[in-house]
């Protein structure tokens, strides 16, 4: 059958996911039944309380878990599996400890097997955008929580993925740190035009990231409700002082409450 939504939408049909709870055969459902079409290109990020099946919905769109029910489409292709075209940026650093910043951020385009000159291109361009020029031949343990932050970043959008899914790439950083790179993604994001899918705890990171914020219900994890963010773009740190701001934090708060 014909998927007629628009290019680039990522598609999420009757996704429901359970785990088996022991060898009787008895479940625990932790997703059940959601629906969403999310439009290309824009930031969107996924919030409700811990067990409400955030990181699996996010790990399903990544096609590092199938679900039990439904299916996901980008382009109107079936997800079976992983793909480039979907970047994953995880809470922990995916960085590898032996690697320099420039070969993590080549990692990828090496496997792929990018000639060396235009990997080297590409990490200077990356290595440009995230700031870390002067430490390209670093070590990760050389690096504070922020620099391999972005290491992360860089290595990801490097592959140029038509899809980026970070599941609280930030919630282990201070909030002074927190604060900046929450900046320096809505500018990569940007530059990027990629589709951003974002799991997060924090309310005024999803209003100040996001076009679009999907409240999941408690378990199973249901679509509660998505409020449209309006807030004009590009966003910086005065906007977060602004009653409209305020305004949009609390009506995603008494949203979250009701679950």
């Amino acid at each position: 059958m014909m998927d007629d939504r628009p290019a680039g939408m990522l598609a999420i049909d009757q996704v429901g996911m359970e785990f088996a709870l022991a060898d009787d055969g008895s479940t625990f459902n932790v997703l059940d039944n959601i629906s969403l079409d999310i439009p290309k290109g824009k930031f969107v990020s996924i919030v409700g309380h811990s067990g409400c099946g955030k990181s699996t919905l996010l790990r399903i769109l990544a096609g590092l878990t199938m679900p039990t029910l439904g299916e996901v489409r980008v382009d109107g292709s079936i997800v079976e599996g992983p793909s480039v075209s979907r970047g994953m940026v995880f809470q922990q650093d995916a960085v590898f400890p032996w690697l320099s910043v420039r070969d993590n951020i080549e990692y990828g385009l090496k496997v792929r097997g990018m000639k060396k000159a235009q990997r080297q291109a590409e990490s200077d361009t990356w290595i440009k955008l995230v700031g870390l020029e002067g430490w390209e031949n670093a070590y990760p343990k050389q690096l504070s929580g922020g620099m391999r932050k972005r290491v992360d970043l860089a290595r990801v959008y490097a592959n140029k993925p038509d899809v980026m899914l970070m599941d609280e790439p930030f919630g282990a950083l201070d909030a002074q740190t927190k604060a900046t790179m929450q900046s320096e993604l809505l500018s990569l994001w940007q530059q990027a035009g990629s589709t951003v899918v974002f799991v997060t705890h924090d309310l005024e990171e999803a209003v100040f990231l996001s076009d679009l914020v999907i409240v999941l219900s408690r378990n199973p994890g249901r679509v509660k409700q998505v409020l449209q963010i309006d807030l004009p773009r590009p966003r910086n740190e005065e906007l977060r002082l602004s009653d409209e701001f305020l305004g949009e934090k609390r009506r995603l708060f008494d949203v979250l409450s009701e679950t």
